[in-house]
């Protein structure tokens, strides 16, 4: 059977002058103990447990990170895509027959209009083309015949739907030379496209 010596009390330094009840208050703080033996410290389970909340809580931050940066990503591209629609207009207000570039217009009239052959045409508005970025492809660009359209297009990465629906969804093969524009939104890659 134990005895009072074998408890070490929770409370230390308590005032020598107390009442009755104080007194049995405190001994019902006595709480057995092995002697010689000093408790600290975590167990096994409540730091397996911290360990586990702790990472849960990073893959979550993490997986609101990645889906951050692919919205900011999607902003770039139509950013860019205006910039280059906003150098389309300035140069068809400037050139003498007004017509958006088309057909083999680009390179003096040796390459066909792909949005890598704008870049000498725009110059004088934009000093490089944008490009995506995250692959750091060109972007689609498709003069029409007749010289009175264009269709920009971008891959998104996001379902937008707000941006999508309210872009072009023409699906052309580009007959006045450049590239086949995609038009199609619905699933992914989300094809994103303006023009005139």
């Amino acid at each position: 059977m134990m005895t009072k010596k074998d408890f070490t009390p929770l409370q230390l330094g308590c005032p020598s002058f107390q009442s009755g009840e104080e007194k049995r208050i405190h001994k019902a703080y006595w709480k057995p103990r092995p002697k010689g033996r000093v408790v600290t410290g975590f167990t096994l389970i409540e730091l397996l447990i911290v360990i586990a909340i702790i990472g849960l809580l990073a893959s979550i931050v993490l997986s609101s990170l990645s889906t951050g940066r692919s919205k900011s990503r999607d902003a770039q591209r139509v950013a860019n895509l205006q910039q280059v629609r906003t150098a389309l207009e300035l140069y068809v207000n400037t050139q003498p027959p007004q017509l958006y570039p088309a057909g083999y217009i680009c390179g003096n009239g040796t390459q066909q209009c792909t949005y890598a052959n704008l870049g000498t045409l725009l110059a004088p508005y934009l000093s490089s083309l944008p490009k995506d970025p995250l692959t750091g492809n060109n972007y689609r660009y498709c003069g029409l015949n007749s010289g009175n359209g264009y269709i920009l297009e971008a891959v998104l990465e996001n379902n937008n739907r707000t941006l999508l629906d309210s872009d072009l969804d023409t699906v052309t093969n580009c007959p006045g030379g450049g590239n086949s524009i995609q038009g199609i939104d619905s699933v992914a890659p989300y094809n994103y496209g303006i023009g005139a």
